[in-house]
């Protein structure tokens, strides 16, 4: 009887953004594409980059930092963090897949009456 060896399944990760630095998402993007190339097989990604609250109207976010990046910013910086990521995977690795979410939350702020428990 031959057994198969399953797959290793995806890494898992998420960020809190407090920094407009492309520099800095690069980086990580670097440092996430080296590890997941070091595997052998090489092993995948799924990362969330959470920019923290979505602007009233619409133009961006505000971190948790209280720093407000814009929807270029946003941009950018995710962009950024898949170049790292792309890069520094190598030219020997074609075969490291990386799943990039943005993450945004809709609501800032909540609510709670007198007597009443959030929830």
């Amino acid at each position: 009887m031959t057994f198969a060896m399953q797959a290793q399944p995806p890494t898992d990760w998420s960020f809190y953004m407090n920094s407009t630095s492309t520099a800095m998402s690069y980086n990580w993007g670097c440092n996430m594409g080296r590890a997941d190339a070091s595997h052998s097989p090489v092993i995948n990604s799924e990362v969330v980059l959470d920019f923290g609250g979505q602007l009233s109207n619409g133009s961006g976010a505000l971190m948790i930092n209280g720093v407000t990046i814009s929807n270029a910013q946003i941009e950018a910086v995710a962009e950024e963090f898949a170049h790292g990521y792309w890069h520094c995977t190598g030219s020997g690795d074609t075969s490291s897949v990386l799943k990039l979410g943005i993450g945004r939350i809709i609501h800032t702020t909540m609510s709670v009456l007198p007597g009443e428990r959030p929830g």
